[in-house]
């Protein structure tokens, strides 16, 4: 029998924004219609409050990586790479790199061996401002009407290439999820955000001051994940989460490593509004206050009046 719940319904929903698949208007507009004659009308109601409540169209995606192509040379290769990233849990943006600038320091080209070019150039400008280019091989060798040409001078071998700044690394494997994740490892480009699990896919997004994580548990087991946050973006100490449209917070200690662990149901997803914790008072201090007396216990601090 067909599950049309609050699980189901949030896993379909945060996973279409996760993925970049459709944008705001058509996901809320999509949230409007049940999935099915059956499936209650509490459930659209209740992930479109989430989404309203974190206001999606106003969040600002985090990524240190970009998967790169061009449009012009045609996209059709994409597939397997655009597979591995989504797979890996490991967040990317998705750059047309003929007529978008891009400043990720992680780029992985997911084309095939034809690409113009103004793109093959564009990607050796990044290089050699300090980007690091990960291809698989053979690479992009001809322009987009099959004419040879290797503005990278990788001569589709693999091994590694100094450009400038930068360096380019053709790598003679398939593109795999695991593969994936060990390119970040080997080139220190740290994730906003980095599951520990295969079957969690994450996103960190940001609003003036506040940071939003979009989690997905594409398991049919729930799952207590592990995520590392970048400490550049999300401070160690005491921070305040506050879930969408659950009506709940709580706070939480991050530690200097970025490790914050969610509990997240099978096949379902969560929306998380990441803020700094107020400051806890000074028991000292509290305590010196006539008329009151402190206790501190478990990281809450409590005054009450003096009988």
């Amino acid at each position: 029998m067909l599950r049309h719940d609050r699980h189901q319904a949030r896993h379909s929903a945060y996973g279409a924004l996760l993925a970049g698949a459709c944008d705001w208007p058509e996901l809320a507009a999509g949230l409007r219609q049940p999935a099915a004659a059956d499936a209650p009308e509490w459930v659209s109601e209740e992930v479109a409050a989430a989404l309203g409540e974190c206001d999606a169209p106003s969040l600002e995606r985090l990524t240190s990586t970009a998967l790169v192509l061009s449009s012009r040379s045609g996209g059709a290769e994409a597939g397997p790479v655009r597979a591995a990233a989504h797979a890996s849990g490991i967040d990317c943006s998705l750059v047309d790199v003929e007529h978008e600038d891009c400043s990720h320091p992680l780029l992985v080209y997911a084309g095939g061996e034809r690409l113009s070019a103004v793109a093959q150039r564009a990607l050796l400008h990044h290089v050699e401002r300090g980007a690091q280019l990960a291809l698989f091989a053979p690479g992009p060798l001809r322009d987009e009407r099959g004419r040879p040409l290797d503005v990278l001078g990788i001569g589709g071998r693999s091994g590694t290439a100094i450009r400038g700044r930068g360096r380019v690394m053709t790598l003679d494997a398939a593109p795999t999820p695991r593969l994936f994740r060990a390119l970040h490892d080997r080139t220190g480009v740290r994730p906003p955000v980095r599951p520990r699990s295969f079957g969690v896919c994450a996103a960190l997004m940001r609003r003036r001051s506040e940071l939003v994580l979009i989690a997905i548990n594409h398991d049919v087991e729930p799952v207590v994940e592990t995520f590392a946050l970048d400490p550049a973006l999300v401070p160690a100490g005491r921070n305040l989460l506050i879930y969408a449209a659950r009506q709940r917070s709580e706070a939480v200690d991050v530690g200097a490593d970025g490790e914050l662990s969610l509990a997240i149901p099978a096949r379902d997803g969560v929306i998380v509004r990441i803020q700094r914790a107020p400051a806890l008072p000074d028991p000292a201090a509290l305590s010196s206050r006539p008329g009151y007396v402190v206790r501190a216990t478990g990281g809450q601090v409590c005054a009450s009046e003096r009988r």
